[in-house]
């Protein structure tokens, strides 16, 4: 394990991030990202990843392994500053279950990462861990633009846990008045 100076665990490897969010029932969060860094995946460690609330986040939910590749110059097209980190909830078995692209605000991060945790429960088919991580994305960070998404997901979620299409029906009011779940 390589800790660095921002508190967070990374993992030295995908192959013992993967075994540790095997052996810890934990989604991995995968950060590509290109060597040398850009000006985004700078701010992304230097403000996103140095908030405490992030890093307690990250730490409860999820194995963080970061992976860099070198930049290609012979495949340069002079907009190497663009190169944005990519973020992506994983499982340990290689699945994708969500992306975030380039720089967000720790606010916004957090509000991404549950929604991820969400998607990668649903898609496990743990609908009761899902509906509590969209739930709290919709009621914790209604002012993020992932609370809409959490609402949605939350209604998919608790149909598919209860089969009953009310579920869906009443998030679905709540996203036309542009309220969260309390409302």
């Amino acid at each position: 394990m390589v800790v660095q100076s921002n508190g967070i665990a990374w993992e030295a490897s995908l192959d013992e991030a993967r075994e540790r969010a095997h052996r810890e029932g934990k989604a991995l969060l995968l950060d590509f990202r290109t060597a040398p860094p850009t000006p985004t995946s700078l701010a992304v460690d230097n403000v996103t990843y140095l908030n405490p609330r992030v890093v307690a986040f990250i730490r409860r939910h999820v194995v963080p392994v970061m992976v860099v590749s070198r930049a290609n110059p012979a495949a340069s097209s002079g907009d190497e500053g663009c190169r944005a980190p990519i973020v992506i909830v994983g499982d340990g078995e290689g699945g994708p279950h969500y992306r975030v692209e380039g720089f967000l605000s720790p606010v916004d991060f957090i509000a991404q990462l549950g929604l991820g945790l969400g998607r990668y429960r649903f898609d496990r088919h743990e609908y009761a861990e899902a509906i509590r991580h969209f739930e709290e994305v919709a009621d914790r960070h209604e002012d993020t633009q992932a609370a809409a998404q959490a609402l949605f997901w939350l209604g998919v979620a608790r149909y598919k846990q209860s089969t009953e299409p009310s579920q869906t029906r009443s998030n679905g009011e709540k996203l036309l008045k542009g309220g969260s779940v309390s409302s």
